[in-house]
């Protein structure tokens, strides 16, 4: 073993249990095993702040994020966030540069069936928040079966923002689709044992529209959104 990640959080909290990770528990793995083998802490990395919170708490030596890296990938941006506020580019802006490189190189065979159905994963992922402010491009987006398709919708979610909003603030953009479990916002962080509440609902709306949101799926949950993408599962 050259390198050892731990994530912060037990295999009970999925879905709507998610809750927060336990850095400190990381912190404990570090004390005891850091000086042997390189360890990185993984859970509740939502900027960077939160890698250097995180840092600060466990004194491992990296991080790794997958969900909330997925949503916004210029996470790691040195200017990402200022006093809260975020200063790369806005969601639309992402989700227009992605498409154009996924037309320049398709994925034809994507690792879970046809490279569209990757593309149309991503977008969701990346515009999370105005598909669930606009349902009536859901469907649209979920049932694509070419790129034109995709880019419709975009070009209509890009004229409603553009329409909207004379002014529109992209440094005010928070995650969504990382957060559909957590009834949250991205600015909120918490660290140590917190309480998970069982009982807290899931976030995430319109569900039978995007597949299985979750990457850890368990056999007694109904995923948010079972399917339209299939087996989202990455384990398979």
């Amino acid at each position: 073993i050259a390198m050892l990640t731990i994530h912060g959080r037990n295999r009970h909290q999925t879905n709507y249990r998610t809750g927060p990770a336990d850095w400190d528990a990381i912190a404990k793995v570090v004390e005891l095993l850091g000086d042997r083998i390189p360890i990185l802490a993984n859970g509740m990395i939502a900027s960077l702040d939160d890698v250097r919170k995180c840092l600060e708490v466990t004194k491992a030596d990296g991080v790794m994020s997958s969900e909330a890296i997925l949503e916004y990938p210029p996470l790691f941006m040195d200017e990402e966030f200022h006093s809260g506020r975020r200063t790369g580019p806005c969601r639309l802006e992402l989700a227009r540069e992605y498409i154009d490189l996924a037309k320049q190189y398709p994925p034809e065979q994507g690792g879970q069936g046809s490279g569209l159905k990757t593309i149309r994963v991503h977008v969701h992922k990346l515009l999370h928040e105005e598909l669930q402010s606009n349902p009536e491009f859901r469907m649209v987006c979920v049932n694509a079966k070419e790129m034109k398709e995709l880019e419709s919708c975009l070009i209509a979610l890009e004229k409603i923002n553009a329409e909207q909003t004379e002014d529109y603030d992209a440094s005010m953009e928070g995650l969504s689709w990382y957060l559909r479990h957590r009834g949250g916002n991205s600015h909120h962080r918490i660290q140590g044992n917190a309480p998970v509440h069982e009982d807290e609902e899931a976030t995430c709306m319109g569900a039978g529209f995007f597949g299985n949101d979750s990457d850890d799926e368990t056999e007694d949950e109904q995923p948010c959104g079972a399917g339209f993408f299939g087996n989202d599962d990455e384990s398979d």
